[in-house]
C-alpha cells in the first residue's frame, strides 16, 4: 500500500484530525481576540504571574483548567484546544499566533501540517 499523505498535499486537503487541529486553534483565536458569543470568549486564559514574566507567559500559552474525567475533561473540547494552540506555540517559536489574524494563523497552521506530510 502507499501512503496517502502525497495526495492529500497534492489535493491541498487536510487530513481528518489536522482539520480538527486547525479548527481547534482558531476556536482558540476567536475566543482570545472576542470574536465569539461573549460566553465564549473567557473559555480559555493565559498562563500569568503576579510578579514576573515567565516564557510561557510571553509566548501566550494557555492555562489547563483542572480535569476529574476523561469524558468531559480529557476529551473535551476546550481541554483539546488548550492542548494543541500550546503544543503550537513550541512548534512555531517565532510566530505570535496570538495577534495574528484568522486567515494568516490558518495559513501558517495549514502550511506547517502540509510540510509533515511526506
Amino acid at each position: 500500500r502507499d501512503h496517502a499523505d502525497p495526495i492529500f498535499k497534492e489535493l491541498g486537503i487536510l487530513k481528518f484530525t489536522d482539520s480538527v487541529e486547525v479548527q481547534n486553534i482558531l476556536l482558540v483565536s476567536d475566543s482570545l481576540n472576542s470574536r465569539l458569543p461573549t460566553i465564549l470568549n473567557n473559555m480559555f486564559k493565559f498562563m500569568e504571574s503576579n510578579y514576573y514574566k515567565t516564557r510561557n507567559s510571553i509566548r501566550c500559552k494557555l492555562i489547563f483548567q483542572k480535569v476529574n474525567t476523561s469524558i468531559h475533561g480529557l476529551n473535551s473540547i476546550e481541554y483539546k484546544s488548550i492542548k494543541v494552540w500550546n503544543r503550537f506555540i513550541d512548534i512555531l517559536p517565532n510566530q505570535y499566533l496570538y495577534n495574528l489574524s484568522r486567515h494568516k494563523l490558518k495559513k501558517i497552521i495549514k502550511r506547517y501540517l502540509f510540510s509533515k506530510y511526506m
